[in-house]
């Protein structure tokens, strides 16, 4: 079962408004947490927007690439890009430099939840549901 413009739209809302938070409310989250956990926000928002426009299997894949290209991108200098870098938008968008680490948490982020995101695909399909749908969150 395909995921709804609706679901997905939710689900990005959700994870934009989370990575903001972790990146720049300034609650004391450790710096590792706040660069690696934004960044990993930043690749989820990527794979739900991807994965709802080519589901499947080749969604997942497109994500990782997308979110590849965009990191190794970062290595390609203009003074528009760069300009554009600085900006707020830019910095939200493609970041300003290349880490191979963040393409690693970019991958972990789509793995996990790609994987979690199959596993409930594969239960609803044989007609189980979470205890969450059943009945107002109390286990059957």
């Amino acid at each position: 079962m395909r995921r709804g413009l609706g679901e997905t739209a939710g689900l990005l809302a959700g994870t934009v408004a989370l990575g903001l938070a972790v990146r720049f409310a300034h609650v004391g989250l450790p710096w590792g947490v706040s660069k690696y956990g934004g960044s990993a926000l930043w690749a989820l928002a990527v794979y739900w927007v991807v994965s709802w426009a080519v589901p499947g299997r080749a969604g997942v894949l497109a994500s990782l690439a997308v979110t590849a290209a965009v990191e190794v991108g970062k290595l390609w200098h203009t003074v528009g890009l760069d300009g554009f870098r600085e900006t707020i938008w830019g910095k939200l968008l493609l970041g300003k430099v290349f880490s191979g680490w963040d393409v690693v948490a970019y991958w972990v982020a789509i793995g996990l939840v790609a994987g979690a995101e199959a596993k409930i695909r594969m239960k609803r399909a044989r007609g189980e549901r979470h205890p969450i749908e059943s009945n107002g969150g109390v286990k059957d």
